[in-house]
């Protein structure tokens, strides 16, 4: 999956950066030379999931050699399936479809102010664990391409709702190979209250009044995303983060819940927008906040 192989490119992001002392970014902005190659009207959504997902614990990845990462890879495997049962409710109150449909059109109606984009289609592509959005960019007779790889899931605890997408605009090289005019990734991560303890817990307050609160929070998230996504691709500029002199830092919890830091971009309705040292977006609520 696009998204796992965004976490392993993280992964050796964060060593070298221990190992240098230097800060490391994951965007790849899109160069205002670099816009009059990017010539599309059609984008590419795709997931890998067609309904909410479950996560393995973050405990499982202890990392290490090959036979330890294949063990942890079958563990993590086992947890998701025993926990696909448990939030059947959860998947029965959530209408993909309409999801996915939302997403385009606040997708649309933000990239409208991109008048050098001209996006007005959009292909909805679900793809197996196995697919690969390079393969499917290789058959397509475009040059180039707009990727926004879009999923979502309870973490291990069911406490935190993750939405995830990763946007790529891809140029074909005369080689065959793929060009990467622009990346980066986007988080919107809603936590429960602190007081929610259990998953018996969890799942009763997502379940609650028909799935009241996950609708809200998916309709809210892509909202977010749709919005930020497009502000990130009009942005030419690199080394965003550091570039944020006296801008508020918080330290929240990121997707695995572990505590990361990020300056402040904006707040509204109880969302805090943050973008990490990674310069990827991350948008959560105030009950993710640590400082």
């Amino acid at each position: 999956m696009k998204m796992g192989i965004r976490i392993l490119a993280f992964a050796t992001a964060l060593a070298t950066l221990l190992l240098s002392g230097c800060a490391s970014t994951l965007r790849q902005p899109l160069s205002v030379a670099a816009r009059e190659s990017v010539k599309l009207d059609t984008a590419e959504l795709v997931s890998y999931n067609d309904n909410i997902q479950p996560e393995a614990s973050p405990n499982v990845y202890a990392s290490g050699g090959l036979i330890e990462i294949l063990i942890e890879a079958s563990i993590a495997q086992t947890e998701i399936n025993d926990a696909l049962p448990l939030i059947a409710p959860i998947q029965k109150n959530i209408n993909n479809r309409q999801i996915i449909k939302n997403f385009e059109n606040n997708l649309s109606e933000n990239m409208k102010k991109i008048s050098w984009l001209k996006v007005h289609n959009f292909n909805y592509r679900h793809l197996s664990p196995n697919g690969s959005i390079n393969n499917l960019f290789k058959h397509q007779s475009a040059n180039t391409a707009l990727f926004i790889t879009f999923n979502y899931k309870l973490n291990y605890h069911f406490n935190a709702l993750i939405i995830e997408a990763a946007v790529d605009i891809q140029n074909k090289k005369t080689d065959t190979g793929i060009n990467f005019l622009y990346s980066n990734n986007f988080y919107y991560i809603y936590w429960l209250p602190k007081n929610v303890k259990t998953r018996k817990a969890s799942l009763d307050l997502w379940d609650k009044s028909n799935g009241e609160l996950v609708k809200r929070v998916m309709n809210n998230g892509v909202d977010f995303l749709a919005h930020h996504i497009v502000e990130d691709i009009k942005n030419p500029n690199a080394n965003l983060y550091a570039a944020m002199k006296g801008e508020k830092v918080y330290k929240f919890k990121n997707d695995s819940g572990y505590g990361i830091e990020g300056k402040l971009i904006d707040a509204k309705n109880g969302s805090y927008v943050l973008r990490a040292s990674t310069d990827e977006i991350y948008i959560v609520n105030k009950n993710a906040l640590l400082s």
